[in-house]
């Protein structure tokens, strides 16, 4: 009968043993897609907010540049090679000032906003332009401007 309990302890310290490292491995595998998926998320987060920010850096930036290129041109009027040099300053600042925005970022984060920053800002460009065509406010407001300068 001793020879049994004997026996029977080993094979119950075993599976246990088994068992326990059987548990572990799964709670470990269930934090590292809980880990995982929480990065997304925050990485996810950065990224849709870096599309909110390219759109306030081209609003900014751009009205900044066109003030100062407006005073440049003594007559009012743009060569193509100033026309060309604004743009690209303006777009470079741009991008400058959308990385500089996510320094705190992960940087899973960071990796991905620095690799697209010129995308948002030119997807920016394009949103705002396309706004300003569709809103029918801005369009009744320049038709206003136009016609007031007509006068």
């Amino acid at each position: 009968m001793e020879y049994f309990n004997s026996i029977t302890i080993i094979v119950i310290a075993g599976s246990a043993t088994i068992v326990a490292g059987f548990i572990l491995k799964i709670l470990g595998t269930l934090f590292d897609y809980l880990f995982d998926y929480l990065k997304g998320l925050t990485t996810n987060m950065y990224l849709s907010r870096a599309l909110i920010v390219a759109e306030e850096v081209v609003r900014a930036t751009n009205q900044t540049f066109a003030e100062e290129y407006k005073k440049a041109a003594k007559d009012g009027k743009f060569t193509k090679e100033e026309v060309l040099s604004a743009l690209n300053a303006c777009k470079t600042t741009a991008i400058e000032k959308l990385k500089g925005s996510f320094i705190g970022a992960p940087k899973e984060a960071r990796d991905m906003i620095e690799a697209q920053a010129e995308d948002m800002i030119e997807a920016a460009v394009d949103k705002l332009k396309a706004e300003k065509f569709i809103n029918p406010y801005l369009g009744f407001q320049a038709s206003l401007e136009s016609t007031e300068a007509s006068e």
